[in-house]
């Protein structure tokens, strides 16, 4: 992966009417996204024909803990096209409900079941995921 230009950087902060950071060189560039507007960002970066951020590489929870009760909850997107990531990043309180992206982006149902196990994060309208075989379907798996 490349790092953006800062050409591309203020053309993603435009169509997301967000500023981007850049916090280290080597590192990813990270849109901060109020809870009410992610999705419709996401959304953005991956509709727009120009941008093309079509993959969701992972999300990633930050707990701040025992200096803050939010949590940052990252989503790491990937476009192939301009060979970049990027970080949408969002705010969350402990037991605030944040929308679900899985509509968007399927391999978000794992990220977000995830999540929710290990972090209590209430995904509104995720779908459930059932496991697609089970230790006692395969008892050499179990230990």
């Amino acid at each position: 992966m490349i790092t953006l230009s800062p050409r591309l950087v203020e053309k993603i902060s435009s169509v997301a009417g967000l500023e981007v950071e850049c916090l280290r060189k080597e590192a990813f560039p990270v849109l901060n996204a109020p809870r009410q507007r992610f999705v419709r960002v996401l959304s953005l970066l991956k509709n727009r024909q120009d941008l093309g951020f079509l993959v969701l590489s992972d999300i990633i929870v930050v707990d701040r803990s025992p200096c803050s009760e939010l949590l940052e909850v990252n989503y790491i997107v990937t476009s192939l096209q301009l060979k970049a990531r990027l970080c949408v990043r969002v705010t969350v309180e402990d037991a605030e409900p944040l929308e679900s992206i899985s509509s968007l982006y399927k391999s978000a149902k794992w990220f977000e079941e995830e999540a929710s196990r290990l972090f209590n994060i209430t995904f509104l309208e995720t779908p459930s995921i059932s496991p697609t075989t089970s230790l006692h379907d395969r008892p050499y798996l179990q230990s």
